[in-house]
This record gives C-alpha cells, structure tokens and sequence, in this order.
C-alpha cells in the first residue's frame, strides 16, 4: 500500500493546504500521515475508505483521516477540491478541533445540496488562492478561512441534505445495493420519480443503464471481499445475489475472469 507523507506530498511550509484534482484518475489504496477533506465538484466514481465503497457524487463532502486508506475507482470526470490538514501544531479554534473530531469519527460522508456546498468550496478556492498569493500574514488569513469552512460544515442540518428525488433514489440504490430484494420500480415509487428519470440521471453521471449500475456496485463490492479470501457463495449472497451461478456469470461479464478463479489467482499473490 502507498503511504504518503504531508512533507513529501504538499511540503512543509503550513499545515494546512487545498490541492484541486482536476481530473481525479483512478488511484490505488493508500493512506498518508496527515488527513483532509475531499470536495467532489463534478462527475462520479468510486471511493472506497477502509473497505467499504461509497459513490462520489457532485456536492459531496468526505473527510479522510490519518487513520484511513482509501482508494478511487471507476472515475468519470471527477473533479476534487483536497483540503489538506496536519494536525501536528495546527494552531485553531477548539471548537474547530471538535468540528475535525466529528467528521473523522462520526460523519465522515455527506451529500448536500448545491446552495450548500457552494460557499463551503468558495472558502477552499479562498485558502487556495491566499496560499499561491503568499501576501502579509498569509498564515493566519488560511487558519482563519479554514476555521470559517469547518464552522460552515458544522452548521450544515437536515434541510441541506434534501436534494431533488431522483439523486435521493440514486443516493437509496447505492446505498442498498447489496439487498436481494432491491427493485427499481419500488425504489422510484418510493421517491415519486419515473424510472426513465432515475435511469437519464445514472447515465449522464456514470455513462450506465440503472441494471448496470447496481450490478457494477455488487461487483465492486466482491471483489473486496473475495480478496479477503471469502468463499464465492458467501460472497454472491452478501452482495445482494440469490444465486452464485448468475453471480459467476455477473462477474465475469464486468472483470473478464470467473470469481474463483480470481479469488485463487489473489491469495496466490
């Protein structure tokens, strides 16, 4: 697994620093000594923290721990703002400390809506842009803009999180997936939209059909849990398939290799 260092990767001159990833590429497992918050401006894909995935989608907030590892997957024209943190004399507000504690412990993924995530990104775009000026006291301006956009997060409720029907039936399926009863028709019942609505908004996000979203998730999901050396008929149930044969066939359609013998060829290596 890569490990990354705060000195290595951004440098030692603040603890606290916003890199955009503009595109975000697939990249492999890794973790780093320092922690940050990734703002997801555009596109989709993958993220998977500590072994459990989770979809990247636009206006979603995640924060990564130094504690973690992480990888990105599957990504689709995915455009990141990285506000980067070390903890090591990062000199702010203790009640912005708890806000750090918080998102790293309890609430470490979060969708908002638009309007919310706007000023939250402005405040990254303003860090940025103090930090590539490097003006008078350009240090104590970061920290205080930093504290303002953790003061923003804290501040977010419920209401922030009610976004438009058809991404909260999105947001349902990846977030269910693994259900052997999950049924579309249900789903967009459930959320007052039209299946051919849900269906345009996956495929302008991920370039997919609905079916092939939910079985690219379960998929996705085995492949983890087959490299943990589980055996293929527990997997196929655990990711939401009723019978192992279909789920063969299901994987070998997406990665080009039957999970046996994929499940083999890993623990061999």
């Amino acid at each position: 697994m890569l490990y990354l260092t705060y000195d290595e990767y951004v440098g030692n001159e603040s603890n606290i620093r916003v890199l955009g990833r503009n595109p975000q590429v697939d990249y492999p497992e890794h973790c780093h000594d320092f922690s940050e918050l990734v703002l997801v401006c555009h596109g989709s894909g993958t993220h998977i923290v500590n072994g459990q995935q989770s979809l990247l989608l636009p206006n979603s907030i995640c924060c990564v721990s130094e504690r973690d590892y992480h990888q990105y997957l599957d990504t689709k024209d995915v455009h990141l703002v990285n506000v980067l943190y070390s903890k090591s004399n990062l000199n702010i507000h203790s009640c912005c400390v708890d806000v750090i504690k918080k998102l790293e412990s309890e609430q470490n993924n979060f969708l908002i809506t638009q309007s919310a995530f706007q000023p939250i990104f402005n405040l990254a775009l303003a860090i940025e842009k103090e930090q590539n000026n490097q003006r008078k006291n350009t240090k104590v301006m970061v920290n205080l803009l930093f504290e303002q956009l953790l003061l923003c997060i804290e501040r977010l409720d419920s209401r922030v999180t009610e976004n438009s029907p058809v991404i909260n039936a999105l947001v349902y399926l990846a977030n269910h997936y693994a259900d052997p009863d999950l049924s579309v028709a249900i789903v967009c019942e459930q959320f007052k939209v039209t299946p051919k609505a849900l269906a345009k908004e996956i495929s302008q996000l991920t370039g997919m059909s609905t079916n092939r979203f939910i079985n690219h998730l379960r998929i996705r999901h085995a492949i983890g849990r087959l490299r943990q050396g589980e055996s293929v008929t527990s997997v196929a149930f655990e990711c939401g398939y009723t019978d192992s044969n279909y789920f063969s066939s299901k994987f070998k359609t997406v990665t080009g290799i039957n999970p046996s013998a994929f499940r083999k060829q890993t623990l061999v290596n």
